[in-house]
């Protein structure tokens, strides 16, 4: 046999042919035959099942269907099998499994209750009949077939587990805890499950105490550590997550990320020089161990050493230039410490080499540092434009006083999505604050409350809109409500100062344009109202 050349040119390499080995081509040739044989098989049994009209023959042919792996056709025969009422229960069970398989659910669904109906035990049947109807919404009836189950724990472990996961998925927390308990302290799956019921009961120490022993049960297996860690950092119980994490920390081949896990539980428990220790332990061994210095900076900023948190940003940025969160934190804590250059310098460039949400970040960060115009022109650099983008082009464009340039790239964007809550509010208070299109205005700022109808800012735009249309006592109930939600914003003291002014409430008025003030000494208006109030 000639050679098979793979490749042409000088030098081309050819490959010969190797000897089949007989032991494969033996296994292929008996499988062939073996086809050959079922679908023969099949069309007997389909001729005969269409004459005959048989039950069994039917059955016949969806198993024959089965085996050759045309579900469909196994699935339409398998039914007209299964139509009389006298059908055998392992038929009818077949039956369902492939309506199942072939996307059927509610024909697999009907026979499943036919099976539960002749065997009210049959726990194989109630649990797929519960998982279609969780599947279409129909938790109520899911609930009721899994409560019909009996006895309270089956022989078969897995299904147990399956019982008690469904009963937790249609809202009945209290059935799936008594079935776990049932179980026993020596599994973990069965405690994880009892756990999550508990917390769902607001039973929190309960719940603690059985991820904790699951933790303890399961001792070295990762995905059941992770699983208990978290859920107790949810439940507010960083002890007993630390806890875990120190159990995990000394299992043979535990990944590193278990001390900066621990770390994270001591912080949440007011640890933190501890937390620090371990995590500047744990960057000397393993400096390139990003999620350890994002935690070591962030406590170190909630501690308020400010200047070891922009040593370690710094560091981080030298040693993971392309790491963009790490620039866009430092450039955020020089704007907030009033270095606004310095926060410009930092975020200048990175917009270019990113993803989009980062890009808007950085004009963001650019805008807020009082440089609108960088944001501006970072946009549009041949940046792809985004929803994000396309917000802060608009908001940048007011920000330089450009109004008409703003409006139409906010209508541009409620254009593409008119459900962009954030933009509705912005461009609604940025006409309401300029006596501009105020029944635009309001019409904005409530389509914006119809998606989130508790935002305190948006509650505060729509009160001051209201008052700019002369609507003073409808304003007033809705400053009230913004500040309530957020009584340190010096913005809302600001505007509801200015209505109880208008609404004869003159101390309160001046306590809080006071405060406003305080928080805002660059905001000039404040202390002109105040002196014309005098």
């Amino acid at each position: 046999m000639a050679a098979v050349c793979l490749s042409c040119g000088s030098g081309a390499r050819t490959v010969r042919p190797t000897r089949e080995d007989p032991y494969v081509h033996a296994i292929a040739g008996a499988m062939e035959e073996q086809n050959r044989r079922l679908s023969a098989a099949l069309r007997e049994y389909a001729a005969a099942a269409h004459i005959e009209d048989s039950p069994y023959l039917w059955h016949k042919v969806g198993t024959l269907s089965l085996r050759v792996g045309d579900v469909e056709r196994a699935s339409s025969a398998l039914a007209v099998a299964v139509h009389g009422p006298d059908a055998p229960i392992p038929w009818l069970r077949q039956a369902a499994a492939v309506h199942s398989l072939s996307g059927r659910p509610l024909e697999a669904l009907k026979i499943h209750l036919r099976v539960l109906d002749a065997q009210p035990g049959d726990h194989g049947s109630a649990l797929a009949a519960a998982k279609i109807l969780v599947g279409i919404d129909e938790s109520d009836s899911a609930a009721a077939v899994l409560e019909t189950m009996d006895p309270p724990w089956p022989m078969e472990r897995a299904l147990a587990l399956d019982r008690a996961r469904l009963l937790l998925s249609v809202g009945r927390p209290d059935l799936a805890s008594t079935l776990c308990e049932s179980r026993g302290s020596g599994d973990p799956e069965a405690l994880l499950i009892c756990a999550e019921a508990l917390g769902s009961l607001d039973r929190v120490d309960d719940a603690a105490r059985h991820y904790l022993r699951a933790a303890g049960e399961a001792r070295c297996q990762e995905r059941i550590a992770d699983l208990c860690f978290q859920s107790l950092l949810r439940l507010g119980r960083p002890a007993e997550a630390a806890e875990v994490a120190a159990w995990s920390q000394e299992c043979p081949g535990s990944p590193g990320a278990w001390v900066t896990r621990k770390a994270l539980a001591l912080a949440m428990n007011d640890r933190r020089e501890e937390a620090q220790d371990l995590l500047h332990a744990r960057l000397r061994i393993e400096p390139d161990d990003i999620a350890a210095l994002d935690l070591l900076v962030s406590i170190t900023h909630r501690i308020g050493e400010h200047g070891r948190m922009e040593s370690l940003l710094q560091r981080g940025i030298a040693r993971f230039p392309e790491v963009s969160w790490l620039r866009l934190r430092l450039a955020g804590f020089y704007r907030d410490t009033g270095r606004t250059v310095e926060a410009a310098r930092v975020l200048e460039g990175i917009g270019a080499r990113v993803d989009t949400s980062v890009t808007a970040a950085c004009m963001a960060g650019l805008a807020g540092a009082g440089f609108p115009d960088r944001a501006v022109a970072l946009a549009l650099d041949g940046q792809a434009v985004s929803t994000e983008i396309a917000f802060q082009v608009a908001a940048g464009w007011e920000r330089l006083a450009c109004i008409r340039h703003s409006i139409a790239a906010f209508e541009e964007l409620l254009r593409q999505e008119p459900t962009n809550a954030l933009a509705c509010n912005y461009l609604g208070y940025m006409l309401g604050e300029r006596g501009l299109h105020l029944d635009r205005a309001e019409s904005l700022v409530r389509c914006a409350l119809s998606i989130e109808p508790e935002n305190p800012y948006y509650l505060d735009s729509l009160g001051w809109i209201l008052y700019r249309q002369g609507r003073h006592a409808e304003a007033l109930t809705l400053l009230r409500r913004a500040l309530a939600e957020t009584p340190e914003e010096p913005e809302v003291m600001k505007h509801l100062g200015i209505v109880l002014y208008e609404t004869g409430s003159i101390e309160e008025s001046r306590t809080l344009l006071r405060r406003a003030s305080e928080a805002m000494p660059w905001d000039m208006t404040i202390p002109v109202m105040e002196e014309e109030r005098q």
